[in-house]
């Protein structure tokens, strides 16, 4: 089904994208680390994707995940800080 969808080119993103990326930097002192389900840039457009198995009655939460992920992105160089990205939260 999920591959189906039109929404997110979730296969492409598979397809050209890395999975479990893992993360780490430091700021103001402290360490901070994540862990990116899914993330990649296709025809020009950049995606971090997370997949749930809660409910979506606890989205705000997951895209305040998916916004620290992105700021983590920055941090290490991965992606510049102007540039567009698209959000995505799979259950």
């Amino acid at each position: 089904y999920l591959l189906q969808q039109t929404a997110i080119p979730l296969l492409k993103i598979i397809q050209l994208g890395e999975t479990e990326f893992g993360f780490s930097f430091v700021e103001d002192s402290r360490r901070f680390s994540g862990q990116i389900d899914l993330w990649g840039t296709v025809q020009g457009e950049t995606w971090i994707v997370d997949y749930k198995t809660g409910q979506s009655k606890y989205q705000k939460e997951a895209f305040e995940q998916l916004q620290f992920y992105h700021y983590g992105l920055i941090k290490t160089k991965e992606i510049q800080s102007d540039r567009e990205v698209h959000l995505a939260v799979l259950y």
